[in-house]
């Protein structure tokens, strides 16, 4: 067991009310992920796995039996909120919160790389000890949502050191963006898509850290916030879901934006309930997203609906897909475990004892792996029957990540650990 204490800070107080307002928003919803267009993508290099988001690692997971190869316990007092990204060498990179509600002031946190056999190389001094909600992406860097010296902004970290690259100043507080990866001849095209949850602008920056484009929706004040992912379709649009603000007890508004390539504004879908559930993108373009407003929708690539499913409780978790995209998974707020049909059936459900935040891992061979704020990590059959299930030390908020080519999973918790399961 490796125990890391995350370096004090203190955050920023005039953030406390704003972050008072969106804490419904940053559990499961990390700030940056990393999309490749190109194959050969191994482990999990981001939030959702790749662009599309289908939540689908190329490896099967078969003879992982759901039991505890080892665990990075932070210290006391820390929490894990964000999603592991798993880079090319099994490198495991992860986020770190640690303090207690409502005295948002005295958060501290980390960023911190975990090696294969769970001992960590480093953990990030340069957020300054600020906690860390974003979940990373690896490329040629690692990057974060986080803070450096007092700054919001995107964070370039050098995978090997810990050390700073460059940090693109925005305030993205809670938002998931995206490293989207094209070829244009031979020479590879990179573009890094980031939102703000401040002014609810997705951001396209270049590897560099300079920006290529901003767009905003709305009239650019703080009634929409990005705290999705971006997910990329093929043809490189971009979607992104919003939530507005709300009074307690009440439904946030929200919708879903797709914006060109050219960071120009192709349509809003909406108003549904907020959308703090990163979309994924089908085989054929359908764009699959839950809601505040308890529906689950399935929009075409022109903007029109095309179903929406009634009653599945607050839906907050990204959708992923089985192999061949025949059924569509989310978690919900009221406890179950959604199985779909890309047609609307409603496959099958499975209840948990606790509300589900955490969007599911696929397996190539059709197990669905989903956390549960009961404090388990569940392991389903494509059938919907229970193949195993781990108990944490806290509820789990993250979603899971697969590495070691499909041999372990791996999940953060509330408890403070990070836990790999074989």
């Amino acid at each position: 067991m490796e125990r890391v204490y995350p370096p004090e800070g203190e955050w920023l107080a005039g953030l406390t009310g704003l972050m008072r307002a969106t804490r419904q928003f940053r559990r499961t919803l990390p700030l940056l992920v990393l999309g490749l267009s190109v194959a050969g993508c191994i482990n999990w290099p981001m939030f959702r796995h790749d662009a599309k988001h289908t939540g689908q690692v190329q490896f099967n997971t078969g003879a992982i039996k759901g039991v505890l190869k080892w665990k990075v316990q932070f210290a006391a007092g820390c929490r894990i909120e964000s999603s592991p990204a798993v880079d090319d060498g099994g490198n495991i990179y992860i986020g770190v919160i640690c303090g207690t509600d409502p005295d948002l002031r005295k958060l501290t946190g980390a960023f911190c790389r975990v090696n294969p056999n769970g001992k960590v190389a480093w953990c990030n001094l340069n957020t300054q000890g600020y906690p860390v909600f974003s979940s990373a992406a690896t490329g040629k860097a690692v990057y974060i949502g986080a803070f450096d010296s007092g700054v919001m902004g995107l964070l370039a970290i050098d995978r090997n050191s810990g050390s700073l690259i460059w940090n693109f100043p925005a305030p993205l507080l809670s938002s998931p963006p995206t490293l989207y990866v094209v070829l244009s001849g031979d020479t590879p095209d990179t573009t890094i898509y980031t939102g703000s949850f401040v002014g609810g602008t997705l951001f396209a920056i270049r590897p560099d850290g300079t920006e290529k484009w901003h767009f905003t929706i709305g009239n650019g004040d703080i009634s929409a916030g990005i705290n999705t992912s971006p997910a990329i379709a093929g043809d490189g649009t971009i979607y992104v879901g919003f939530s507005g603000h709300a009074l307690v007890g009440e439904t946030p508004p929200g919708g879903l934006a797709a914006v060109n390539p050219n960071g120009s504004q192709k349509w809003i879908y909406g108003p549904t309930g907020g959308v703090d559930s990163s979309p994924a993108v089908g085989n054929d373009g359908t764009i699959y997203f839950g809601s505040y407003d308890r529906f689950f929708y399935a929009v075409n690539p022109n903007g029109s609906t095309r179903w929406a499913l009634a009653n599945v409780g607050v839906v907050v978790s990204s959708p992923g897909f089985a192999p061949g995209g025949s059924a569509i998974y989310f978690g919900s707020r009221d406890h179950r475990i959604y199985s779909v049909a890309p047609n609307a059936f409603l496959n099958w459900s499975f209840t948990t004892g606790g509300e589900v935040d955490s969007s599911p891992a696929i397996g190539a061979d059709g197990t669905v792996y989903v956390g549960s704020a009961d404090r388990y990590l569940y392991a389903l059959k494509p059938n919907g029957k229970l193949s195993w299930k781990f108990l944490a030390g806290g509820p789990i908020r993250s979603s899971p990540a697969v590495g070691e080519a499909g041999r372990t999973i791996y999940v953060g918790a509330e408890d403070g650990a990070l836990y790999a399961i074989q």
